[in-house]
This record gives C-alpha cells, structure tokens and sequence, in this order.
C-alpha cells in the first residue's frame, strides 16, 4: 500500500507542473432562414466570466481558454437555446451553430395579467429559492418582464419560465450575473430547475469597493464546492482544511458490527436517507476514521484530468470555516451554535466525478450534494474561472 500510495502522489507531482496552454474557440451562428450569419448572439461557457457577441456575420470567439471539456452556450431572444458540450477532438476546428425559431408556450401566464399579490408572492418564491437570501446574494433582477409564470393549483405546482436572458446584479460579490432560464419548477417541497450562467464582473472607480468584493468572493470561496473540487485536483486537501469521511446507511440490528461508525443525527443527506424502498428504521452512520483522498484519485496525464471516485457518499467537513446561522436555523437550530461547515457529496452508482485544473465537474458526472452546499443557493457561488485567490496569493 505504501508503494502505491508513493506512485499516486509522484503521479500527482509531475502531473501538476505539467501547465495547460491557452486556445480559442473560433465559430459562427447562423440558422436555415440565415444561413450568412446571426448578429448580437450571445456565445459564453457555461459557468464561467468568458462570453462574446457575435458580429454582424455571426462569427464569434472565445480567448484564452485553458479546459478542455465544456458546455458552449448560444442564446438569442426568438430561438432556441442551444448547448454543446466542447471537447478535445473540437479543438483548432471552426464550430458553426445553427439556431431554430423558438416554439411559442402558449399555457405560461403573461406577467402583466396576474393578480398584483400573486406576482408580489411568486416573484418572493423565486427570490428566495433559487436566488437565494443570504448576505452573499444580496441581488435584484434587472428585467422581470422575461419571467413567465404558470400556476397548476390542483398539483400544487409552481412553473416559472423566462423568455429572455434574466439579469440580476450581486451588489455583495460585485457581479452581473446572466442567467438562460429554461425551467423553474416547484413542486410541494421539491425544486427543480435547467439553468446556464455567465458572470460579468462589475466596475468601479472606488478602491474601498473593489476591496469589499475581492473579500467578499474569497470569503465564499473558502470551504466551497469549487474550493473542494480545485484541492481534490491538486492533492491538498488536507493542508486547505477538509476531512473526508464515508457515510452508510445500516439496519440497526448490525450496528454493534460498526464499532468505527457512529451514528448521524444532526443532519440526514437526502440522498442516502430516502427511505422508499427500505425500513425507516435504517441508521446512517460515518466513519470515525478520515478517508485518504489519494486512494480514490486516478490520473489522467494525457488530458490534465483527475477522476474521483468513492463506492460510499462522502461526508465533508471544513476545518477552517463555521456554518451560519442561516444554515443552522433552516435545520432546526433557534439559536447560533458553532458548528463546522459540514457537507455530502455523492455519485450515482459508481461513477467518476471529472475534475479539471480550475474546478470544473462536468454536470453528466451525476454529482448530488447536500448539507451545507447543498443548501448554498445557485447564487451563492463563483465562476469556474473564479482567479483572484491565486492573483492574492
């Protein structure tokens, strides 16, 4: 085991001083009733600070792009969102996307038709449920117009569609944050929703201000999913203050068996505590014993990729960071109590999670998590090519 453990890490080693050169993605937009080109289409990689606009013959491009496996979002008001997922084999080859006329939803309410206080309530439901109410996602939609809502009393189901790009500026992170809605769905306690995102970071001449949003995005980032996924890729877990920790579900006959376990109950991730097809009687139970992280990574040297993998979901504490109150309250606590900022990460079955140099998963990686980032709002987080840590450091 130690021999393995020493090729892993000198694996590691080389592999990360290995440095990814930068590219860029040249294409052009068009559509079967223009097939010279479509102007003012949006062109932007999911997630991330990169976008353009197309020219007036459709052409586009994308500087200074270091991954390789991607998702190139084109949008345009009147057609259909298109998604392709770039990868290597796209690399130094002109893309042409051709765009369809967007179909008509007949069956979604016009805003302007709704009851003043039914808009005023819905409008709160997608404030706080998908933009989230923290401090750190202080923000207000710029164009509320593009929002389509469609209420199914008899299901209880609550559908909120946009027919344009949504704008919401973050005051708090120092971002204009552009969202491609393509469903908002709530169901009884269940949410759901198919979005891609592209951030435009905000200017000002005031230096006290530019300060407060590089604090505030460091601040979010620590103990984050991306910082997570960027201390997986390079090995440092450890040193960046993360424990890993197996968590299984076991009847409670068997529990004397577990004398390494100790049984969860300060917060039941959803997806290892859905009980459909089992007793409720189940416990889940972690490990007292922390995971070594290099056992679960593979290599990929060709690519610049790390693979992880864990047969058991993962529970994930961070060392150097608190849970809000907010958190805390959502859970059951009435008063503050300083407890660390613990999350779970899971895949369907035994499948991989794909990580790249900046922290990018792929989203058919089937990655589910909970906790406390599950609770983090889509709001409450950074680009992928969030950089300004490193710049600092």
């Amino acid at each position: 085991m130690k021999i393995f453990r020493f090729y892993i890490m000198l694996c590691l080693c080389l592999f990360f001083a290995t440095a990814s050169k930068a590219y860029s993605i040249k294409g052009k937009v068009a559509s079967v009733d223009n097939p010279a080109g479509i102007a003012d289409v949006y062109v932007f990689i999911n997630n991330t600070q990169k976008y353009t606009i197309t020219d007036s013959l459709g052409n586009f491009t994308l500087f200074n792009i270091s991954e390789k496996y991607f998702d190139i979002v084109v949008v345009k008001y009147g057609f259909e969102k298109l998604i392709f997922r770039f990868g290597p084999d796209d690399i130094g080859h002109n893309i042409k996307f051709e765009l369809e006329k967007a179909k008509i939803d007949s069956s979604l309410i016009q805003p302007d038709s709704l009851i003043q206080f039914n808009l005023k309530r819905w409008s709160n439901v997608f404030m706080t449920d998908f933009i989230g109410d923290t401090k750190n996602s202080e923000s207000e939609v710029l164009n509320p117009e593009v929002l389509r809502f469609y209420l199914d009393s008899l299901h209880h189901k609550l559908t909120i569609k946009a027919v344009d790009q949504i704008h919401i500026i973050n005051e708090t992170l120092g971002y204009l944050i552009n969202i491609c809605l393509t469903e908002f769905v709530q169901e009884e306690k269940t949410i759901s929703f198919d979005k891609q995102v592209f951030y435009k970071p905000l200017s000002s001449k005031s230096a006290e201000l530019q300060a407060k949003w590089r604090e505030n995005r460091l601040g979010l980032y620590k103990g984050s999913l991306l910082h997570f996924m960027r201390s997986l890729y390079k090995n440092n877990l450890e040193s960046e203050g993360f424990v890993l920790k197996p968590v299984i579900r076991i009847d409670p006959a068997g529990i004397t068996g577990f004398k390494n376990y100790e049984i969860l109950s300060q917060y039941l991730p959803a997806f290892i505590n859905d009980t459909d097809k089992l007793h409720s009687s189940y416990k889940v139970m972690v490990s007292k014993q922390a995971l070594k992280p290099a056992e679960l990574l593979k290599v990929d040297t060709d690519d610049n990729l790390v693979y992880f993998a864990s047969k058991d979901p993962v529970q994930v504490t961070y060392k150097n960071g608190y849970l809000p109150f907010e958190y805390l309250h959502s859970i059951g606590y009435e008063t503050y109590a300083l407890q660390k900022q613990t999350s779970f990460i899971s895949t369907l079955d035994t499948n991989k999670i794909m990580i790249q140099p900046n922290g990018r998963y792929l989203e058919t990686s089937n990655i589910f998590v909970d906790g406390f980032w599950g609770w983090q709002n889509v709001f409450v987080r950074l680009p992928f090519d969030y950089e300004e840590l490193l710049k600092a450091e």
